[in-house]
């Protein structure tokens, strides 16, 4: 069979050239298409300190996003939601976390637990009551298996092996770790009743003792250098700290790593809360292989959580969000971007440039069908 050419076929090849040029917008918006992070980390030059009172100025400049927070277990979702602003100065990022609370909560008394969690079951629940109540506080789940979760968002407030402090509660396997970073409001933070002690040694009650016990330190005075929180390795057999003699009990620790590498000052006013958070991008040489490290360009996942002490929040029984990403940009915020001059050059916008985009392949097109058509007449001829 011989095929041919039709005997008019230049209307059909217009169609066609007419057809490219207005699917030539969709083609290259799907090319240059790319899915927005929940939480934009904007850059800025200007240092923080982690106070909790939100006083630097690329604050304001940054657009907090609503989190959803539901609870871990029946018993939990205490809180409703948090606020999340992200940004970094290329060495430190930097987290605002904010959220809702009736009450402030600095002391923890022991730990009374009503139900256990199992895997599969998350059913844990702690007595409380006007009196008897535990520690606020809030956890970031920084996932380290690069690309996005498969497994469902998990978090702890507390430290070591036990059954209900692991990630294998919620389904996590092996193969399966994080980083968490940790912030209790009676610890290591600058508010708490017995600073500069980090009101954790040796029970977690009260002023705790005025030197290390155990580690590197032992026998100097035990004072917090500044505001902090604690930072774990998560995963399925427990959640283990990072920072020889900071904790009481050795085997809740990572043997040979440092403490203090997250900053953490949380403060509470008018019913809110308002964490401040800065994390190095790269951590020392003996934390490193348990952390991530963070680069500008890159989008990370994590999980947001707070405990509401006074309601019976601890341990495995939180609010907690979903997975969620975060991109450190290597966008400067508003204030510090390279301001535009007025000059008498015309200049091209980009959406300018892409309608020049889409003409230019438009008229392709039609050139191509210009030529097949005069091939055609020749042959003809």
């Amino acid at each position: 069979m011989k095929l041919g050419f039709p005997s008019k076929p230049f209307p059909g090849i217009v169609c066609l050239a007419v057809l490219a040029l207005l699917l030539s917008p969709t083609l290259i918006n799907l090319t240059q298409a790319q899915p927005a992070a929940d939480i934009v980390a904007l850059k800025t030059r200007e240092p923080l300190t982690a106070e909790g009172t939100h006083s630097e100025s690329f604050w304001s400049q940054i657009q907090a996003i609503n989190v959803p927070l539901t609870g871990t277990t029946p018993y939990g979702g205490k809180v409703p939601y948090m606020l999340i602003k992200a940004a970094h100065n290329a060495s430190f990022l930097f987290l605002q976390l904010q959220w809702p609370d009736d009450k402030e909560s600095r002391r923890s008394d022991r730990a009374k637990r009503i139900d256990m969690s199992t895997p599969g079951n998350l059913s844990g629940r702690y007595f409380y009551n006007e009196t008897y109540y535990y520690t606020d506080a809030a956890a970031i789940t920084w996932w380290l298996g690069g690309d996005r979760p498969s497994v469902s968002p998990a978090t702890n407030d507390e430290f070591g092996g036990a059954p209900t402090r692991r990630a294998s509660l919620f389904g996590w396997s092996a193969e399966h770790k994080a980083e968490l970073m940790m912030w209790k409001a009676y610890a290591l933070d600058r508010g708490n009743p017995g600073w500069p002690y980090s009101g954790i040694i040796p029970t977690g009650l009260g002023p705790g003792e005025s030197k290390w016990t155990w580690g590197p330190n032992v026998g100097q005075p035990y004072t917090m250098p500044y505001s902090a929180g604690f930072q774990g390795l998560y995963n399925a057999t427990g959640n283990w700290v990072m920072g020889d003699g900071l904790l009481h009990a050795k085997g809740c620790q990572i043997a040979g790593t440092k403490p203090f590498e997250i900053r953490a000052r949380g403060v509470w006013s008018g019913g809110m809360w308002t964490l401040e958070l800065a994390r190095p991008f790269e951590s020392s040489p003996e934390n490193k292989p348990y952390t991530a490290t963070i680069g500008e360009g890159k989008t990370y996942w994590l999980v947001s959580a707070a405990f509401d002490g006074n309601r019976g929040e601890w341990e495995e029984v939180a609010s907690m969000s979903k997975w969620l990403s975060l991109n450190v940009s290597t966008d400067l915020v508003p204030s510090e971007r390279p301001t535009t001059t007025t000059t008498q050059v015309t200049t091209t916008s980009a959406p300018a440039l892409d309608a020049i985009a889409y003409a230019a392949a438009g008229l392709a097109v039609v050139a191509l069908a210009v030529f097949v058509v005069m091939r055609l007449k020749r042959r003809k001829a």
